[in-house]
């Protein structure tokens, strides 16, 4: 008896410690979902939608998901980038249209001018 419970707490033990992975992410109902880049050379945080106050994910930091209404929006975000030694943060903006339901990507590159971060939108 005793042999047996060791081999059912051991497969438990062994299912337990197997990487998971995170459900994929989706819209809220009624809403789009928008992803910033998350990456180790670049990272895109929402800042603005529409004018509107600053969205601010924690006390003082900015995150890389946004829930919004369908329709037309006026989008501004904050990107990073990272290169050794040095982390550049410029601002971009950009005019999106998105559905109800539906994931989207944002993505910045650096501009030529290093002052302005061009913000590349897309479905997911």
């Amino acid at each position: 008896m005793k042999h047996s419970h060791l081999v059912l707490i051991g497969a438990f033990v062994l299912v337990a410690s197997l990487p998971t992975q995170g459900a994929p992410p989706a819209a809220e109902p009624g809403k789009a979902l928008l992803l910033g880049t998350d990456t180790a050379k670049a990272r895109v945080l929402f800042r603005k939608i529409d004018d509107g106050p600053v969205l601010w994910h924690f006390r003082h930091s900015l995150g890389t998901k946004l829930s919004v209404d369908p329709g037309h929006h006026n989008l501004n975000v904050l990107c990073h980038f990272n290169s050794p030694g040095v982390i550049l943060s410029v601002v971009g903006n950009v005019e999106i249209d998105v559905e109800a339901g539906q994931i989207y990507d944002v993505a910045g590159d650096l501009a030529s001018d290093q002052r302005n971060c061009d913000v590349v939108f897309s479905k997911h």
